[in-house]
């Protein structure tokens, strides 16, 4: 018999016997107490309670590596207080840090309460930015130099006023005269408004622009010697586009494809991955109808029947993704700029393409990330961060630990882009690598533990689902 993963909640509420309310004035058991009726009432407790039913159902190796002790009491009253690497914990809720840090995987990790809207903020926003919502670039002649927009942010404070290759003469009346000079020039604290004196098809306008904040762009588009070449950061659901990365991707790929262009640079460097639609969703427009973008085997929750009672048990179900149309780019020649940074739903886009069209990649081998979390508001509302997916490609075959390796393995990121973009004018190279045979190290023991700083929680982003729950 099959539950939604939302029954769960309100089982273990009925189980708690507590509301959200009565977090307030409860005290944190000692060290020496062991869990009774007397914890019936204690928050705390059945946060780590619902946090161990959260590993026995979703997590992928609590049960295939007998990793998760079938005994929540085995975790009551660890108080690792020194180790909180695999998440984020104040001291009230040690214990639950200290039960997820006994998991060999190193995405499997706990935010309490403090941290919860910061992580769900990182995994569904891109950064949010304040000021004009332009990117500009220098132009330097033997005469003189300029600058010139090169990015309008779609829903930015600029969008509809100004338009990219608009050259900025003044802003207010002072004539910047570097990319630095330009950003302080527009960088304020508060809502100001800024005059930019512009300069567009020979004549100058004053336009005059409030500047605020907004949600940056995820997806760029630049052009390199006449080829097209877009940068993905990562895949978020929000950003400046209503429909987030896959939005943005869209729109620039119908641009592209629009404008006549036989080939095109896809550059996945640095990217740490995200929400699995965009990165599925995307690589579907690259792609012919029926190409199998990615299989996932997942773990879901079960219920059984035992002694009179029902218990919910861990299961694991199938899920392929395939293109269901032909995409809108299908037709174009691609090559992929990758490298170590390039994570999870990025290597997921780079197999997919690669696998199917014989994309060459350009780069250095990526991070190995073929595995995906699910992230689960909690009892007391932290969040669960719980590995639950594991990605394989057409084949049946993992590149995960050992990452993809590229075609061309070159170091340095400029060399990386000429390359790519000469394979794209010749538009002949057909990939002939395949994965790594050797572990990047990202999931050998010693690196299981990793310190909590934004960077390490971005990877994160990297193949997630959201499991919404509600009380």
């Amino acid at each position: 018999m099959n539950i939604k993963i939302a029954g769960i909640l309100a089982a273990a509420i009925a189980f708690a016997g507590c509301s959200d309310d009565d977090a307030e004035g409860i005290n944190f058991p000692s060290s020496s107490q062991k869990p009774s009726d007397s914890l019936k009432d204690d928050v705390y407790f059945h946060e780590l309670a619902y946090n161990h039913m959260l590993l026995g159902v979703l997590y992928y190796d609590a049960h295939l590596k007998k990793e998760l002790n079938d005994d929540v009491r085995v975790y009551y009253g660890l108080y690792n207080k020194e180790d909180y690497t695999k998440g984020a914990c104040t001291a009230p809720f040690a214990d639950v840090c200290g039960m997820y840090n006994q998991m060999s995987d190193k995405f499997t990790r706990y935010f309490d309460p403090t941290f919860a809207d910061r992580i769900m903020k990182m995994l569904n926003e891109s950064d949010e930015l304040i000021g004009l919502g332009i990117d500009v670039d220098i132009v330097k002649s033997e005469e003189d130099s300029y600058l010139v927009i090169k990015e309008v942010y779609p829903n930015g404070p600029s969008d509809g006023r100004l338009d990219v290759n608009d050259i900025i003469v003044k802003v207010n009346e002072d004539i910047p005269r570097s990319i630095e000079g330009f950003e302080k020039l527009t960088t304020f604290d508060t809502p100001t408004v800024v005059n930019l004196t512009i300069l567009r098809d020979g004549e100058e306008k004053v336009v005059s622009i409030k500047t605020g904040s907004f949600l940056s762009a995820s997806v760029h588009l630049k052009y390199r010697d006449s080829i097209p070449v877009i940068k993905i950061d990562q895949f978020v659901p929000e950003s400046s586009h209503e429909a987030g990365t896959y939005g943005e991707f869209f729109d620039i790929l119908n641009k592209v494809v629009k404008s006549g262009a036989k080939s095109a640079v896809i550059d996945l460097r640095g990217n740490p991955g995200g929400g699995t639609n965009h990165c599925t969703n995307i690589s579907s427009e690259l792609l012919d109808k029926g190409d199998t973008i990615i299989t996932f085997i997942e773990t879901e929750v079960d219920s059984v029947k035992r002694m009179g009672q029902y218990e919910y048990v861990q299961r694991f179900d199938t899920l392929t993704y395939t293109a269901t149309s032909d995409g809108i780019g299908r037709e174009l020649y691609y090559v992929f700029l990758a490298d170590e940074g390039s994570a999870s739903c990025a290597e997921l886009m780079l197999s997919a393409v690669a696998i199917n069209k014989k994309t060459p990649i350009i780069g250095q081998t990526t991070y190995g990330k073929g595995i995906g979390q699910y992230y689960v508001p909690t009892y007391a509302n932290g969040i669960a961060g719980i590995t639950g997916i594991h990605g394989f490609d057409k084949d049946g075959v993992s590149y995960h630990t050992y990452g993809i390796e590229p075609d061309y393995k070159i170091s340095d990121p400029e060399e990386q882009l000429e390359k790519a973009v000469e394979l794209a004018k010749e538009a002949k190279e057909t990939r002939t690598k395949g994965y790594g045979t050797v572990s990047t190290g990202n999931f050998d023991k010693k690196a299981a533990v990793i310190p909590t700083t934004q960077r390490d929680m971005m990877l994160d982003a990297g193949l997630y689902k959201i499991k919404r729950l509600k009380k």
